[in-house]
């Protein structure tokens, strides 16, 4: 089995896929003493700036031949409100800046520096990705990119402004709550279903004027026996096979509470691709892909007509 292509496309993957930790989510809960209502506002013409970085330490083989690997991405991206209307706000978001370092020896990380040799500076020139977001915060997307090279950095973008809403009623410090949702995983059709629960450390009113939510992230399903790599040829040899993808994750954002902003995130994650190859009665070979990632999102700028 091609174990190298394998960890090739799933590790990429899974480093957007766990960015999914590291970006502002928030779900409704019950109103309480000192409570406020949240509420994303948004001018025309109005400009924010972030960086992203993470880091990420791969391995992936079987028992006894494992890779390893270390990526570090960084990015700076640029949101900027085309329109606000009764209907919502008009977001465009494109990058500044993209870049990918590859550590390590072996074939895995010699592919992992010729994708990103390949893709990297593709990023640039991608079409922006133009999303609504509704007054309750749904988010709808109007234009993004079709390019399947460019998919890694498009769920960065769509992480940035994806569930960034906030509850129809008021919340307050202490509060916990939980949601779920079904999100792409980059692996084919493959989606993943996410529960999200969250705890709201702190909501300060001026001078400080700042919200912390903290979010924990779980997620596990069994994956379309297709998406495995020579998967036809596996299965000739007698092989059965059990692909599943594990998400956990923890992640600190901090809000400015006038607008609801993202001012800041920090984030730990951990991804698991697991492959088990079962023929007869030998006992089951198993390779498995695993990336354990820290990101770090930050509000550079910010800017009004």
């Amino acid at each position: 089995m091609n174990s190298n292509r394998f960890s090739r496309r799933s590790a990429v993957n899974r480093l957007i896929a766990g960015l999914g930790c590291c970006l502002p989510l928030l779900a409704s809960a019950a109103p309480g003493a000192g409570s406020a209502r949240l509420r994303q506002i948004f001018q025309p013409g109005q400009r924010r700036v972030y960086s992203i970085r993470i880091i990420s330490q791969i391995s992936s083989g079987t028992p006894g031949a494992v890779q390893h690997s270390k990526l570090v991405n960084q990015s700076r991206v640029s949101m900027r409100v085309i329109a606000v209307s009764p209907a919502g706000a008009r977001i465009r978001l494109r990058y500044l800046r993209y870049s990918t370092r590859v550590r390590g020896n072996g074939p895995m990380a010699d592919q992992l520096q010729q994708q990103a040799i390949s893709s990297d500076p593709k990023v640039l020139h991608m079409t922006p990705l133009v999303v609504q977001v509704s007054p309750e915060g749904t988010t709808r997307i109007i234009q993004q990119p079709h390019s399947s090279g460019q998919r890694q950095a498009l769920n960065v973008l769509i992480q940035l402004v994806r569930d960034n809403y906030f509850p129809a009623h008021a919340v307050a410090a202490g509060a916990i709550w939980s949601r779920h949702r079904t999100q792409s995983i980059g692996i084919g059709q493959a989606r993943i279903p996410l529960r999200f629960h969250y705890h709201l450390l702190r909501l300060k009113p001026a001078p400080d004027s700042a919200m912390l939510i903290r979010v924990r992230t779980t997620g596990h399903t069994t994956l379309p026996v297709k998406m495995v790599p020579n998967y036809q040829h596996l299965t000739e040899l007698g092989f059965a096979l059990q692909p599943t993808f594990r998400l956990t994750g923890t992640a600190e954002n901090r809000y400015r509470r006038e607008d609801c902003a993202l001012l800041s995130s920090q984030s730990r994650s951990q991804t698991t691709i697991s492959i088990q190859m079962i023929r007869g009665l030998s006992p089951p070979r198993i390779l498995t892909t695993r990336m354990n990632s820290t990101g770090k999102v930050r509000l550079l700028s910010q800017t009004n007509p």
